[in-house]
């Protein structure tokens, strides 16, 4: 993919994480910020719809928060009687074990120099 828009060797290439000798991916979610990214930031707390439990509450630490901006939507998929199908927005809580679920994931290129990305 990245062949088509760049020029050759502008792709500084992906080097997985090693972690008890399998590669991993090291990504981001959406559920927390770096506190150092966003300086004055305010920290919210999770609502009980997303942490019923505070598991994601006591996650946190000065490293990392949860702010305003870090929004994570959930919906269900829905096949209404005229086969024409919607996504509509539901309370986290609505998922059990042993759904089946769709995950959207997106990728982002951050330019590291005038000519490398």
């Amino acid at each position: 993919l990245t062949d088509r828009f760049l020029e050759p060797k502008a792709w500084t290439g992906w080097t997985p994480t090693i972690e008890d000798k399998c590669c991993t991916l090291d990504a981001n979610n959406w559920f927390y910020t770096l506190a150092r990214s966003v300086p004055g930031a305010v920290d919210i707390i999770f609502a009980k719809t997303t942490d019923p439990r505070g598991y994601l509450e006591r996650a946190k630490d000065n490293d990392i928060i949860h702010t305003a901006d870090n929004v994570v939507e959930y919906y269900q998929y829905d096949k209404g009687k005229n086969l024409w199908v919607e996504y509509l927005e539901v309370n986290p809580r609505t998922f059990v074990n042993g759904n089946i679920v769709e995950a959207h994931l997106s990728f982002l290129m951050v330019k590291l120099s005038t000519k490398h990305w």
